[in-house]
């Protein structure tokens, strides 16, 4: 069985949406990255905050605590 191509205007909306959401997860990706480092440098000055840095770090790489 042969499905039809979608129409014209379904593909430049699905081509859109999917910019739309590469959008998003980089600028989520920065924010991430920005809350990462201000963890990093609380967890220099604090002992409390390197035990959660670990245990962020623990939990983010899937490996048991």
């Amino acid at each position: 069985m042969i499905f039809p191509w979608p129409s014209r205007e379904q593909r430049q909306a699905a081509i859109s949406d999917a910019r739309d959401q590469k959008e998003r997860s980089r600028v989520s990706a920065g924010h991430a990255t920005a809350i990462e480092r201000d963890i990093e440098r609380l967890a220099e000055r604090n002992h409390f905050a390197v035990l959660i840095a670990e245990q962020i770090m623990r939990d983010r790489h899937g490996r048991p605590g």
